[in-house]
C-alpha cells in the first residue's frame, strides 16, 4: 500500500471509530462497547478483513494511550487518559511509533 493510500485508509477508519464511540477518552472504552461496535459493523455487511483493520487501529490506540499515560505520569505525576481522536490523529500522522 502506497503512503497516501495508507493515510487515506487511516483517516476513514479514524472518522468511523470516532463517530461510533462519540470521541471518549481511550480509557473510557469498555470491552462491551467494542463488542457492540463489532456487531454493528458485521451487521452492516462489511467483510471481516475491513473490521479487523478497524479493530487493529483501535488496538494501536490502546497501546499508545498506555505508553502516553506512563510517560506523562513519570513527568507530571498525574495524567488523565488522552482523547481517542488525539491518539488516532497521532497514529495517522506518524507522530508516534507503536511496537
Amino acid at each position: 500500500m502506497i503512503g497516501w493510500q495508507r493515510k487515506s485508509l487511516m483517516m476513514s477508519v479514524t472518522v468511523i471509530i470516532i463517530s461510533y464511540f462519540n470521541d471518549p477518552k481511550v480509557a473510557e472504552i469498555t470491552p462491551k462497547m467494542i463488542s457492540s461496535y463489532k456487531a454493528k459493523r458485521y451487521g452492516s455487511g462489511l467483510k471481516p478483513a475491513t473490521i479487523n483493520r478497524e479493530l487493529s487501529m483501535l488496538s494501536k490506540a490502546f497501546n499508545l494511550d498506555t505508553g502516553l499515560r506512563a510517560t506523562a505520569q513519570s513527568i507530571v505525576g498525574d495524567f488523565d487518559a488522552v482523547p481517542l481522536k488525539c491518539v488516532l490523529w497521532m497514529l495517522k500522522n506518524n507522530l508516534v511509533h507503536v511496537i
